[in-house]
């Protein structure tokens, strides 16, 4: 999928497995974008059945999966969307490699390592002087039961979600 006479661009959609994967294809192939999907599995992946795709590409499901696109010659030139966190996070980590043979818009790593990490966020957030509600990262299960016995814990609701 090389760049068209209309001058537009192919795209390739990394993580067919998210629900958001068909309205970006759907919106994409309204325009004319010629479409490719990428995903681990073709298991339960409706999207690879969506008549917008012209290919599907499998990755193995590792940290540096995404890395394997690089062999897929035809796609060379092509913009990767990553629509699901993992991808997201891969094409950043790795984005100097593939923006050396792809059109990325994935921002650095120090940038969506914030975004994915809610501890790091957290910590953004605070550091920018934006209002959070009080949050709390025990590293340790002795930690944890310090917290759950204070009497910070005592007074409203709480959530305790795993980093």
């Amino acid at each position: 999928m090389q760049l068209r006479s209309d001058n537009s661009v192919p795209a390739v959609i990394l993580g067919m497995d998210d629900p958001s994967s068909l309205g970006v294809m759907r919106c994409l192939a309204e325009c004319g974008v010629p479409l490719a999907g990428v995903d681990y599995t073709t298991d339960r992946r409706y999207a690879f059945k969506s008549r917008f795709l012209k290919h599907a590409f499998l990755v193995p499901h590792t940290h540096d999966g995404v890395l394997r696109i690089l062999d897929r010659k035809e796609l060379s030139g092509n913009v990767l969307l990553p629509v699901n966190d993992h991808f997201v996070a891969s094409t950043s980590r790795f984005k100097e490699k593939l923006s050396k043979h792809f059109r990325l818009f994935t921002p650095a790593w120090s940038v969506i390592r914030k975004c994915l990490d809610k501890w790091e966020m957290y910590l953004h957030a605070c550091s920018l002087g934006i209002p959070t509600p009080r949050t709390f990262c025990p590293a340790t299960p002795a930690e944890l039961n310090a917290l759950l016995g204070s009497e910070i814990l005592r007074k409203g609701s709480w959530l305790v979600k795993p980093r």
